[in-house]
């Protein structure tokens, strides 16, 4: 098989030296028959060993436990920066200089309140990661359904580097039933494009029992992004997580704390028949087509409550979208901070088509990030969040020691079918909220504090509002970057024209762009 081949259907040339970009033709077919030369090639091998291949392979197996312990023995004590990743949890022995290990398998507690013992560098290295996915029964609000997991949770669990590491990261598909590739969203892939997981574009799906290694450089990147599936609508189904870029040479405020803040829909039915109806002529859920459906919950750290006294259906233009019928109500997320501390937030939205309004009650932020870049502050008590968007605040703990409700708000003007499946989430306001304790509180106290108007153009305590209109971004010309950048030289004959339609083709809904 050709490095060309091989490399379209996921496999890891490092090895044999430089790995060429992928080829995405016949995607299908590549990933049906990926399994072929595996197979043959196995009975060929069973076909033909002898007794003394086996003693080989015998001895190989005794002596291969003595020399890994030998060879983690050696790392550790020349303070390697070589990252062993345990294969399950995404986390192992790494270790950072002769007396610094990072902690062996955080806990996703841990990871989301960035406590992993990362340590922040200005030497770069290579990190390595392992996330294995698999399609298991989950229940992120109480409801069960089939969920795709990274690592046994969802989120993914979380992949730090400083600027200027090289990431190295395996990706073992354990599905038995679909392909998959992972997109690490808002990383510049320079001169590594064809590692940006874009299915059918910068590669071929990573078939059922296959693996792919994605490898990459983070030079001149810092801030928060996230990784997901790039194929069909799988990240709605629990495939995403983290993705923390540090750097030392940090322009923002300084703060004592961090936390991340995930925040998204929910659809308990399966996201690959809903984006199938979504792409029918005539959904389910609404007399148009192109309307995106409400979703059945919202998520705040991977998790919520659900009120299992409502129906297990929902209707949608006349038509009943049966619900998981098991429910155990669920849990919300809760999270720590010191009376005094300046705590970052990292907020990234994985919703698959809600905008949220992301507060904290009685606390106001700064925002010191957008999308990767630092800007300077901009003072707010509410943060905007469209689909797939990224912010980092700064929020002081400066009120009265108690529980504060955190809360990533459904923005409900902004969706496209406002009168339909409110019902299930009007008991929660349309949020998903989490609790906030000050050290030393009960965190099973009613929590303090009052909402803030999500609506107001001025607030007392910061004077004017940055946001002007609803379902939209910041003005373009609000935020400043702290980071001077040289602008690109563009030509008088640099004109690029776009044109994006949607239409119906052979009873199929279709999106082009320039007629592509």
């Amino acid at each position: 098989m050709s490095a060309r081949r091989r490399a379209s259907l996921g496999f890891d040339e490092s090895r044999h030296g430089q790995q060429e970009q992928p080829v995405t033709r016949n995607c299908d077919l590549l990933e049906r028959d990926v399994s072929i030369p595996f197979i043959k090639a196995r009975h060929k091998s069973q076909s033909s060993i002898g007794w003394a291949g086996w003693l080989i392979v015998c001895s190989f197996s005794l002596l291969t436990p003595s020399a890994f312990l030998l060879l983690r023995t050696f790392r550790q004590q020349t303070g390697s920066s070589t990252i062993f990743d345990d294969a399950y949890h995404g986390y192992g022995d790494q270790t950072q200089g002769n007396d610094f290990a990072i902690k062996v398998n955080p806990t996703q507690s841990e990871q989301l309140d960035l406590q992993t013992g990362f340590v922040v560098s200005s030497e770069p290295t290579t990190r390595e990661y392992v996330l294995n996915l698999t399609r298991e029964n989950y229940a992120p609000d109480g409801f069960e359904k089939p969920m795709i997991l990274v690592n046994g949770q969802s989120p993914g669990p979380l992949i730090e580097a400083n600027t200027g590491d090289v990431l190295r990261i395996t990706v073992n598909n354990f599905m038995p039933d679909a392909s998959t590739t992972v997109h690490w969203h808002g990383i510049d892939q320079r001169n590594t494009s064809w590692m940006d997981g874009a299915y059918g574009i910068s590669q071929c799906g990573i078939p059922p029992g296959s693996n792919f290694t994605y490898r990459f450089n983070v030079t001149g990147q810092r801030g928060t992004f996230w990784y997901h599936s790039h194929v069909s609508a799988q990240y709605t189904d629990g495939l995403y997580g983290p993705l923390i870029i540090h750097d030392p040479d940090e322009k923002v405020p300084s703060v004592g704390d961090e936390k991340i803040m995930m925040f998204g829909d929910l659809f308990r039915q399966n996201a690959e028949l809903i984006a199938s109806d979504y792409l029918s002529s005539n959904p389910s859920w609404g007399t148009m087509f192109g309307m995106v459906p409400p979703p059945d919950n919202l998520l705040l750290n991977g998790m919520h409550i659900s009120d299992c006294s409502s129906s297990p259906a929902l209707r949608f233009n006349n038509i009943t979208r049966e619900q998981p019928k098991n429910c155990k109500a669920g849990s919300i997320f809760r999270t720590w901070v010191k009376a005094g501390e300046r705590i970052r937030f990292r907020l990234i939205s994985h919703s698959t088509a809600t905008p949220f309004w992301f507060s904290i009650d009685n606390h106001t932020l700064e925002i010191i990030e957008i999308d990767g870049v630092e800007v300077e502050p901009i003072p707010s008590t509410r943060v905007f969040v469209n689909p797939g968007q990224r912010y980092s605040v700064v929020m002081v703990a400066n009120q009265t020691a108690g529980n504060y409700r955190i809360r990533a708000t459904a923005d409900t003007s902004c969706f496209t079918l406002p009168a339909l499946g409110r019902t299930n989430l009007a008991p929660f306001n349309f949020e998903a909220t989490g609790i906030m304790s000050y050290s030393g509180v009960d965190s099973r106290v009613t929590p303090i504090g009052s909402p803030w108007d999500l609506e107001a153009p001025v607030i007392e305590e910061i004077a004017n509002e940055p946001w002007i209109l609803s379902c939209r971004d910041l003005p373009f010309d609000l935020p400043k970057p702290m980071r001077k950048r040289n602008a690109y030289d563009v030509g008088e004959r640099n004109y690029h024209y776009f044109t994006f339609q949607r239409k119906r083709e052979n009873g199929v809904v279709r999106t082009s762009v320039n007629g592509v």
